[in-house]
């Protein structure tokens, strides 16, 4: 049988302090790039604000999400700009969402 791993980050999620974003990056998501690098593939799913907040601390990590794609090391998997539960919101607000996540 065979197997594929998707990983989702979501920064977002419960509230996380900055601190504790920052700790998730450093201690999640950096170890879980380096296992591609290592020839694990995986997909990654990444909301638009957690790329932001990615960015934010640390952009060397962005580089590297765009170089596994490119090397298809990951199938980078598209979200919206946020986590939503898009039955609960208007066909048009669930249009934007997707939008503006594929600009981030």
């Amino acid at each position: 049988m065979d197997y594929f791993f998707i990983y989702y980050m979501n920064l977002m999620f419960s509230a996380l302090s900055e601190d504790d974003q920052r700790m998730v990056i450093d201690q999640c998501l950096d170890p879980l790039l380096e296992l591609a690098d290592d020839g694990l593939r995986f997909g990654l799913q990444v909301s638009g604000v957690s790329l932001e907040i990615i960015n934010n601390h640390r952009p060397d990590l962005i580089d590297k999400i765009c170089n596994l794609i490119k090397d298809k090391k990951i199938d980078f998997i598209g979200n919206g700009y946020a986590q939503i539960i898009q039955p609960l919101f208007p066909h048009d607000l669930n249009t934007k969402n997707q939008i503006l996540g594929q600009k981030a």
